[in-house]
């Protein structure tokens, strides 16, 4: 599977079905996985859907993370893509949606405090800035 798009940080949620058919026009590749465990994990109002892997590793998925900060995924992923680092830890992971088993992209948990770094909040919205601080305070953890 391969990763795309635009800049910046700011913008509204995409869709799970936006971020997919978007992100199959791209040309970056991204390791895909298998997951033997999946679990929503909640964390401050929020449940963040986690995998576990064959290798021991813990995922979560990028576009719930960007839904519930009110990030656009697109413009995440593609600043993913350009940070060796966080690219190393993105994973295209099949993972049951509600509506069916999907190849999701997540983020290995021991990337997300380096990506949540990465957010500039000043170029946030208002009313997600402080949820993005805490996630940052919080989670990163």
């Amino acid at each position: 599977m391969a990763t795309t798009s635009p800049d910046g940080e700011q913008g509204e949620a995409m869709t799970d079905e936006q971020d997919e058919r978007e992100l199959d026009d791209t040309s970056a590749e991204i390791v895909a996985e298998q997951a033997l465990e999946q679990r929503p994990i909640p964390f401050m109002g929020d449940d963040l859907a986690a995998a576990r892997t064959a290798e021991g590793a813990i995922y979560v998925t990028l576009p719930g993370m960007c839904r519930a900060l009110g990030l656009n995924a697109q413009a995440q992923y593609r600043r993913i893509g350009r940070t060796s680092t966080l690219a190393k830890g993105l994973r295209a992971i099949p993972l049951d949606t509600g509506s069916g088993v999907k190849a999701t992209y997540c983020l290995r948990v021991d990337r997300v405090a380096l990506w949540l770094g990465g957010i500039e909040t000043s170029r946030i919205k208002p009313a997600y800035r402080a949820k993005i601080e805490a996630y940052q305070d919080e989670l990163g953890r």
